[in-house]
């Protein structure tokens, strides 16, 4: 493969994208770490969840970090979750003194656990708790001072809101700290006319390039990183367009706003002698409980359109992940059929892993239970569900003669059968047959070289592999095979040219 000619000083690996997976994705991870400084930035750590945060989310964040080294750990400054249910969103904090001592309750739990300080991240938000007691400078600035994280500043988050909710973004600057900031972002927005929304799907825009050049005079040089979501365009297009804002020089501001009008309060009230049942109920009903009148506009939407995006919103998210794992269900239902399963399964089924990738892994059984849905379909759904297993799963060490000692398969191998021919494999490409067979169908799925691929095995193949799932002395297997006499001899040759690939059996 061909590695494009390599100019900026460090990467940004989203945290969840690494914490689950002993696959491809984690080598490429550990082999850019290899050449480069990694910072890890999480979007599911919810630090500001009225009711605490996971701490076994917060332990494979460490073994990640263990294995990885980065030079900083970072996340979003809002909540994601509550009680079990995981939302994948970021969604925005009410900035009271109660929901401030909680947070610096969470953030003292967090490092503590993590051994190491947190960097958060300002966020882009379309809704805002009534009741805020605390501009959000101060709310910042508070946080870091007497909790010793640090500041990730989204330049673009910043100019989304102020032209969401109307305040001054270069007001919204000089209020903060310059001590605390120890990272920025970049991204790009998208206009839908009612407001600004962040999609990170576009280039930066020239508002938001002024506002950074102006943050760097005020608030100093810092690392920066560039965030592409959507869209994405080569890789060589997202160095250019790095080294070019990089290059950039800082700005001072026009001289009305010399003066900070908003100073940091060191001492605003880290503790609050009342509960936290009205932020937390805020959080609970985040998506479908009734808006308030003093809850503030956002662009030109009313707080219920408002609170519709976000609905909205997570829905595509989780849409777009079922889609990206059961791709094989995706093609055989169809566009309108599939965003119909979609609509249904997400009703009926809420995501409880801060991994956005493995929600909707009970697809398959899920589907088993619709009667309105032919079998085939969850044969289909299991098919692509072993396909993402094995992608992600741990290599173990290969065999070196297999005849030699006792084997079995590793777990970058799979079998799959299914009631009706409802796939067809053609140089280990897996395609839909749109109009499944009769008869029943065998499949081994393996892993080469992080490529997964399959081969269709005779049901005499399908019994002889299956043996192999627990460890098993090949001759012997393949002795009784011959005199059971449900493994031909040319099916022998067929099956150890796919057992033959390195990694198939440990």
């Amino acid at each position: 493969m061909r590695q494009p000619a390599l100019r900026v000083g460090w990467f940004e690996a989203i945290t969840e994208n690494f914490i689950n997976s002993e696959g491809a994705p984690l080598f490429v991870l550990e082999q850019i770490r290899s050449r480069f400084p990694v910072a890890l930035h999480g979007v599911a750590l919810s630090i500001g969840s009225a009711d605490g945060l996971n701490k076994k989310h917060l332990e494979r964040i460490r073994r990640l970090a263990d294995r990885i080294e980065p030079f900083q750990i970072s996340d979003h400054l809002c909540f994601s979750r509550f009680g079990t249910q995981q939302h994948h969103e970021l969604l925005p904090l009410p900035r009271t003194r109660a929901m401030l001592a909680r947070l610096l309750r969470n953030v003292e739990i967090a490092q503590n656990y993590l051994k190491r300080p947190l960097v958060l991240e300002n966020i882009s938000a379309y809704r805002e708790y009534p009741q805020n007691e605390i501009p959000e400078p101060e709310f910042l600035n508070t946080l870091a001072e007497k909790s010793g994280c640090r500041l990730l500043l989204d330049i673009n988050n910043i100019y989304v809101n102020a032209a969401n909710f109307r305040f001054n973004a270069r007001r919204y600057l000089r209020a903060i700290n310059p001590g605390y900031v120890a990272q920025y972002h970049l991204a790009g927005f998208t206009d839908l006319g009612t407001h600004l929304f962040d999609t990170h799907a576009e280039p930066v825009h020239a508002p938001v390039q002024r506002l950074f050049r102006e943050a760097r005079f005020h608030l100093g040089e810092k690392p920066f990183s560039l965030e592409r979501d959507d869209r994405i365009p080569a890789f060589e297009t997202m160095q250019r367009e790095t080294l070019r804002l990089a290059a950039a020089k800082p700005v001072k501001m026009p001289a009305r706003f010399d003066i900070v009008t908003s100073t940091p309060k060191s001492d605003a009230p880290a503790k609050s002698s009342r509960g936290l049942q009205r932020e937390a109920s805020w959080q609970r009903h985040f998506y479908a409980g009734k808006t308030l009148k003093a809850e503030p506009r956002c662009g030109t939407l009313s707080p219920a359109a408002a609170q519709k995006v976000y609905r909205v919103a997570q829905f595509i998210r989780l849409g777009t992940a079922i889609r990206e794992k059961f791709s094989l269900l995706a093609a055989a239902l169809g566009e309108r059929k599939m965003l119909a399963l979609q609509r249904s399964f997400i009703a009926a089924n809420k995501s409880t892993n801060e991994d956005l990738a493995l929600y909707a892994h009970n697809l398959p059984e899920w589907l088993v239970r619709q009667r309105a849905y032919p079998a085939h379909l969850a044969d289909l759904a299991r098919l692509d569900r072993l396909q993402f297993d094995i992608f992600h799963a741990r290599a173990e060490a290969p065999a070196t003669d297999v005849f030699a000692r006792a084997v079995m398969l590793s777990a970058t191998t799979g079998l799959w059968s299914g009631t009706h021919q409802t796939v067809k494999v053609s140089r280990s490409r897996v395609q839909v047959l749109h109009k499944p067979l009769a008869g029943p169908q065998f499949l081994l799925c393996y892993r080469e070289k992080f490529a997964v691929k399959s081969a269709s095995l005779t049901a005499g193949q399908y019994r002889f592999v299956c043996h192999l799932q627990k460890r098993v002395q090949l001759t012997q297997l393949l002795s009784r095979a011959e005199s059971e006499n449900w493994l031909p001899p040319r099916e022998v040759r067929g099956l150890f040219r796919v057992l033959g690939v390195p990694g198939l059996l440990t």
